[in-house]
């Protein structure tokens, strides 16, 4: 339990440093992934863009989040 604590802080740890640094990605994947729109077509709609940037938002996101979850680990072991 302490280790899925431990990753939910990190988790939004990481959303909040998305939110800053690459907000229209964050856009993307709150209402994808933290809203449950799991349509490209409806965020798209909702955000106002097109499918494909829908696609490569979330994705973008997807991969900075991962890379802000392994840097923070890092810090913690260094």
């Amino acid at each position: 339990n302490d280790e899925r604590t431990d990753a939910q802080v990190e988790y939004w740890a990481a959303f909040e440093r998305l939110k800053t640094e690459h907000p229209n990605e964050a856009a993307a994947w709150d209402v994808y992934h933290h809203q449950d729109v799991d349509d490209h077509e409806e965020v798209a709609r909702l955000l106002g863009i097109s499918v494909v940037n829908s696609y490569k938002r979330v994705s973008r996101a997807q991969a900075w989040l991962k890379l802000y979850v392994l840097e923070a680990r890092q810090q913690e072991e260094s």
